[in-house]
Parts: C-alpha cells; sequence; structure tokens
C-alpha cells in the first residue's frame, strides 16, 4: 500500500459502534483485529484517513454528525499509536487526498480553500480538544457554534 500510495480508510468509529451494539459478534474479533491492522499500516508508513462512513453534516435526523471525525481521530490516537499530529493529518490532508480533493482542500497554502476550524484548546496535548470550537471558517464566511463543548 505504501509503495503504491494507496491510502487505508479504516472507518475504526463503525467498527466500534457494531461491537457496542453486537460485542459478541463482533467486539470479540473484528474490532481489535481492526485497531491492529490499522496500528500495522501506519507503522509501516502507510498513508490513513481519518474515515467515518458518516456524510459528516449536522441534520435535525443526526444532530451530532459532526462528531464523527471526533470520534474516529480519538480513536487512531487511543487504540492505534497516532499522534494527535498524526490525527489530525489524517482527518485534513490524507483525507481530501482520498476524495480527490487535495490541490483545493487540506492544507493551509495560498490558493487552498479557506476552510479552517479555530479551537479554545490545543489539540495537540489533548485530541479530544478538536471538539471545543470557536469558530469555522467555509467559503469565506464564519460561523460559530452556540455553545462550546
Amino acid at each position: 500500500m505504501r509503495e503504491h500510495g494507496t491510502i487505508l480508510d479504516a472507518t475504526l468509529r463503525v467498527y466500534q459502534q457494531l461491537a457496542e451494539h453486537s460485542p459478541d459478534a463482533v467486539g470479540k474479533g473484528i474490532l481489535p483485529w481492526t485497531y491492529a491492522v490499522t496500528r500495522a499500516a501506519h507503522n509501516a508508513g502507510v498513508l490513513i484517513d481519518a474515515g467515518t462512513d458518516s456524510g459528516g453534516l449536522v441534520s435535525p435526523k443526526q444532530p451530532k454528525a459532526g462528531a464523527a471525525i471526533v470520534e474516529e481521530m480519538v480513536l487512531l490516537v487511543n487504540q492505534c499509536g497516532f499522534t494527535p499530529e498524526a490525527a489530525i493529518h489524517a482527518a485534513t490532508q490524507v483525507s481530501a487526498m482520498a476524495v480527490g480533493q487535495s490541490s483545493q482542500r487540506g492544507t493551509i497554502a495560498p490558493g487552498m480553500a479557506a476552510d479552517l476550524v479555530v479551537l479554545s484548546a490545543d489539540p495537540v496535548a489533548e485530541i479530544r480538544n478538536v471538539r471545543k470550537v470557536v469558530e469555522v471558517m467555509k467559503n469565506g464566511k464564519t460561523f460559530r457554534p452556540a455553545e462550546n463543548p
């Protein structure tokens, strides 16, 4: 995978949710195996994106859908040996690469889309701090959440 530039979309959160709903069927095998494979691929230098199988958007039907990426990043750090920086990289630059958007998104650089999340705490110190959103800049507009978690 590393030699070919193939990106692993681990979607750890999906397997975690399956294990929570069916611990006897899923939790005994697939969840630990998924963590181990993701950890081994990461250690081998394979690019891994922070996949969630979620649209990531908040709607009346899914009021916390945007939190899926945070949960995925926490699993990458806590279960697969990623540093917080590596999990952020997986959720930004590598995810943009995985969907063919790396020329427009995923990094902060001249000519890139100015989509940014401003946080009130350092996510490198604690990956869960990515939940502490002060504001979001998307397509040239600034949005502030009603309340910070």
